[in-house]
């Protein structure tokens, strides 16, 4: 199990073969490239995947001021742990939109959910930094989609890139279905069926689809 970020990058440049690092400052050309690539691959990883290690659940407080039009509600994302996706409301039906939010002086304030909700929970996936907390599986699909973007730029090898890329790949699959079999199956709601019945399939996807 990786322990660090530094750790989770050094999986992926043994893949290609290349020395391990220290630390991301220590000045060499592999640190600073893994420094550019670390986190955005960790944020997207997390975006592809419910992964349970990575979801929270929030009651939200309404936010003083209100959007300019369209919703009468606003709900600031949660920021500890930072919301990458929003993944289920509560109510499960509510209808809203994720937004930057701007003062009087036109700063951006941050990501809001904007609604007609007078109360709102969500479950979401966040940002988790500790990496000892994530699955096994989860580690290995980050070190491999590290090292498929390394692969060019260290060794020169377009042919190395997509063997690997195709591994990262895979492993993605591979760890989907693994966390996949945690938890309980999940239930069609009787709302949503009932939704379908009256308004058709495609309105009631739209009013019943709860993730960005």
């Amino acid at each position: 199990m990786a322990t660090s970020p530094v750790e989770v990058c050094n999986i992926a440049l043994k893949r290609l073969g290349a020395d391990a690092i220290v630390a991301f400052d220590e000045g060499s050309s592999r640190a600073s490239l893994c420094d550019q690539l670390y986190q955005t691959t960790v944020d997207r990883a997390l975006r592809e995947h419910e992964w349970n290690f990575a979801q929270f659940r929030r009651t939200l407080a309404p936010r003083t001021t209100t959007p300019a039009f369209g919703y009468s509600t606003q709900y600031t994302l949660p920021t500890l742990p930072l919301c990458l996706k929003v993944n289920e409301t509560d109510p499960h039906d509510a209808e809203f939109d994720i937004e930057n939010t701007i003062d009087s002086a036109g700063v951006v304030q941050g990501r809001v959910i904007v609604t007609n909700e007078t109360s709102l929970s969500i479950r979401y996936t966040g940002r988790v930094d500790d990496c000892t907390l994530w699955d096994a599986s989860f580690t290995d699909y980050v070190a491999l989609s590290l090292a498929a973007q390394m692969a060019y730029p260290l060794t020169e090898s377009a042919s190395l890139a997509r063997v690997i890329g195709d591994e990262a790949r895979n492993a993605l699959q591979h760890a989907r279905s693994v966390d996949s079999q945690e938890g309980s199956a999940k239930q069609a709601d009787i709302n949503v069926l009932v939704d379908v019945r009256r308004h058709g399939f495609r309105e009631a996807f739209n009013r019943n689809q709860n993730s960005i």
